[in-house]
């Protein structure tokens, strides 16, 4: 976000690009979908390009174009139970299989499932 309060827009190497453009790049779904992994436990994992769209709403810091959310892979309850924001498409990457990895273990799902919301299972 800039100063101004108005959004800049970021292709997936950080490079600023119009709104137009964003616009054009964000209907590619190719382009748009950075990692998809339905898991066995029940979730799925998606990453994503967020349009270019800089949602960090800081006006100092690297701008957050990439997110990762986990969501019950059998049906959509309107709930994310999982997010996380990057600068990078590395670093999304690197996120969307650590994120895998932590919806991946059995006893972490066991535990959520049962209410215990805590992220301590890390």
């Amino acid at each position: 976000m800039k100063a101004d309060g108005s959004f800049t827009y970021r292709n997936k190497k950080g490079e600023e690009i119009s709104r137009e453009e964003a616009a054009r790049l964000g209907e590619d779904r190719s382009y748009k979908q950075v990692g998809f992994s339905k898991l066995k436990t029940g979730w799925k994992v998606s990453t994503v390009w967020l349009g270019g769209m800089d949602i960090s709403m800081k006006l100092n810091g690297e701008p957050q174009i990439f997110e990762t959310m986990v969501f019950k892979a059998n049906g959509n309850d309107g709930h994310d139970y999982d997010c996380r924001r990057y600068a990078t498409e590395e670093e999304a990457l690197a996120g969307h299989a650590a994120m895998v990895t932590k919806w991946s273990d059995p006893l972490r799902d066991a535990l959520y499932r049962l209410g215990d919301r805590e992220d301590t299972y890390e």
